[in-house]
């Protein structure tokens, strides 16, 4: 039985709901981030992820400027993280009961004129051993941007 963490619910509910607010919503594609580099990283209330993110795409070294407020981004990174509980029940006795960290993310980019979505994510760490989610976040958009801005 899969349980999503209230905050990613909510996360969810909040993104579904801006998205079918917003009437000039459109779909784009990498090539529409060319040339942007003003970032606005939402993750709600969670400080300690866009912390990691915005540390991640510094190492990156693509030139990126980091602004405070969505109306003054090129692109906004959203980012939400939760936990997933699978358990293994034998005859009514939980046998074993594990926590999975996830995340989910989407890239927004201002191109053509409107707010286009350019690429969405979703990750499960199955592992200790696995990147978390947000770093594979962070790794998926920077390939995303190279490949929008013809870079290797």
């Amino acid at each position: 039985m899969k349980r999503l963490s209230h905050f990613l619910i909510l996360i969810l509910l909040i993104a579904s709901t801006a998205v079918a607010q917003k009437e000039s919503y459109a779909y784009g594609e990498p090539s529409d981030l060319k040339g942007l580099k003003k970032i606005y990283v939402d993750t709600g209330p969670d400080t300690k992820n866009r912390d990691s993110i915005i540390k991640d795409l510094r190492k990156a070294d693509l030139g990126f400027e980091f602004v405070d407020d969505e109306e003054s981004a090129e692109i906004v990174l959203g980012y939400g993280a939760g936990e997933v509980t699978r358990k293994a029940i034998v005859t009514g006795v939980v046998v074993q009961a594990k926590t999975q960290r996830t995340g989910t993310g989407v890239v927004v980019a201002h191109a053509r004129g409107k707010d286009r979505l350019i690429h969405s994510f979703q990750d499960v760490q199955q592992s200790g051993w696995e990147r978390k989610p947000v770093t594979n976040f962070v790794r998926e958009f920077i390939k995303v941007y190279k490949n929008g801005n013809d870079l290797k």
